[in-house]
């Protein structure tokens, strides 16, 4: 493939130029690069930035929820009944299936938290007083989506949207008493 330029006599960089021109030469010399404190100082912040995440918010979770087990009645999917439990400012999310218990740790405040068992990064906010949607991303795939939940009277509504593929499914979810 040609890369052509719109300015005259301007070399394009293509990522080939590029790899040639700098990345190669960088790696394959036997001598190092001359010190540069200040990218150093620009780059040790952008770690320390990325690593910190934002500042959390302390979001205020609904009582009414907390620990309340939903049934799910007949679906194509499989699932039988969630639980979400807070703990500071994030949640677990239990849901059970036929082949057992899946626990998500959401982070509420703003950011994604990971969870031990799961390659999946996942956080949530409440929209409103009776709406909570959860964010997630599988880690190194493309696959993300997100759930809502949304609760009225002994009843939650759980929508689910999938990138892969673009599926939107709705299962209704009666509380447990």
């Amino acid at each position: 493939m040609v890369y052509t330029s719109a300015l005259a006599g301007e070399a394009m960089n293509t990522p080939q130029t590029l790899m040639r021109e700098y990345v190669l030469g960088a790696v394959s010399s036997e001598t190092p690069l001359p010190p540069d404190p200040a990218g150093e100082a620009r780059l040790a912040t952008a770690v320390a930035g990325a690593r910190s995440g934002p500042e959390p918010d302390a979001p205020e979770l609904p009582e009414t929820v907390d620990g309340v087990r939903y049934d799910f009645r007949a679906n194509d999917v499989g699932n039988t009944s969630f639980v979400i439990r807070f703990e500071d400012n994030s949640a677990i999310l239990s849901s059970e299936d036929a082949d057992g218990i899946t626990d998500l740790t959401v982070g509420m405040d703003g950011r994604f938290l990971t969870s031990a068992t799961l390659p999946v990064a996942v956080r949530g906010e409440w929209r409103d007083e009776n709406t909570s949607v959860i964010e997630y991303r599988v880690l190194g795939q493309v696959e993300r989506g997100t759930i809502e939940f949304t609760f009225e009277d002994d009843i939650a509504r759980v929508t689910s949207w999938q990138s892969v593929g673009g599926t939107t499914e709705t299962i209704v979810a009666d509380r447990t008493f």
